[in-house]
Order: structure tokens, then sequence, then C-alpha cells
């Protein structure tokens, strides 16, 4: 499988797992889940929506390397 498909994945896994946590967040109200306030929830649910951009730049670019035949 080549680099960049794996972090396709990777970055509509971390996708997802932002929203997930963000709509968690906001939803829960004042209250704690499992130790963890909506706050913790919230900073979690933007940490992982960059990264997630993070993996999306770094997806277009190699897949641009992998056009030009210059692979890592």
């Amino acid at each position: 499988m080549k680099l960049s498909k794996i972090m396709h994945i990777l970055n509509v896994l971390v996708g997802f797992a932002g929203v997930a946590t963000a709509i968690v967040g906001v939803l829960m109200g004042t209250g704690l889940l499992w130790g963890v306030n909506r706050e913790h929830f919230l900073l979690c649910s933007g940490l992982l929506m960059l990264i997630a951009i993070w993996l999306a730049v770094n997806t277009v670019h190699h897949v641009m390397l992998e056009k030009t035949g210059e692979v890592i």
C-alpha cells in the first residue's frame, strides 16, 4: 500500500475522531465523562483537527511526489 494511501486513511480517522470529540464536548454539558470535563474534550478535538489538517497537507505532498516519481 502506498504511503499516501495510508496517510489518507489516518487523515479520515483522525478527522472523524476530532468531530466526535467536539460533538461529545458540546453535548455533555458541565459534567464529567470518564473523568474528563467539557473544556478538555473541546481542546482535544481542536488538536485532533489540526493533526488531520497536517495529515491532509502531507497526503497531497506525497501524491504530488508519487506522480513525479520522487517517492520518499
